[in-house]
């Protein structure tokens, strides 16, 4: 399973949804997720039908955040243009540190994170640090 990375620290194991099945199924059903699921492509998300609040990343084509947000259940959101995929958690988790992605950034983008994993083409731009996890 790939793995969610910021510099040298692992965020979070990643889901993949690439294709529009997967995509359209996203969270809907689950009662909750472990790590965080990517959405790609996608610009815009909503929690319709959900069963708990997510925290978004909206990401650029190199996995630069543009933007986050927190949705409550049953919202629909605005979307982010520049994004070409979106990066989803549950709300309010140990596991979901999406909202520190942008704590302490004050330039245009919030932050620049990673994919990496056995069986997953790395994203972004890959650095000594995405080797090292690579596991």
């Amino acid at each position: 399973m790939p793995w969610l990375l910021r510099e040298d620290e692992v965020l979070a194991t990643l889901e993949v949804a690439e294709d529009r099945r997967s995509r359209r199924r996203g969270l809907l059903g689950r009662d909750g997720i472990d790590g965080a699921l990517l959405l790609r492509p996608a610009r815009a998300v909503h929690t319709i039908g959900m069963r708990f609040a997510i925290d978004v990343a909206f990401c650029d084509g190199e996995l630069r955040v543009l933007r986050t947000v927190t949705m409550a259940r049953h919202r629909v959101g605005r979307p982010c243009m520049r994004a070409r995929g979106v990066i989803e958690a549950e709300a309010g988790t140990d596991g979901s540190r999406i909202p520190s992605l942008a704590e302490g950034r004050r330039d245009r983008d919030a932050g620049h994170v990673h994919m990496v994993g056995r069986d997953a083409e790395p994203v972004g731009e890959p650095g000594p640090q995405d080797v090292a996890r690579d596991v």
